[in-house]
């Protein structure tokens, strides 16, 4: 079942790398990630929120 799950959260996390822009385009800019990550900073914290999605994925099956 664990299995499952993990390749449950890496698809979400790999939906999230593959549609950064779409999401941004709906969801709109997050200020205060331009703020820190500069312009684009948005897309690029969908990508590394999609990342450590993935990361979790791994620590997830590995660990729990």
């Amino acid at each position: 079942m664990k299995f499952l799950y993990f390749f449950l959260i890496v698809g979400v996390g790999f939906t999230s790398i593959y549609f950064a822009y779409p999401l941004y385009k709906i969801l709109g800019r997050f200020d205060w990630v331009e703020k820190y990550l500069g312009s684009g900073g948005t897309i690029s914290f969908w990508r590394l929120i999609g990342v450590a999605i993935i990361i979790f994925a791994f620590i997830f099956v590995t660990y729990f």
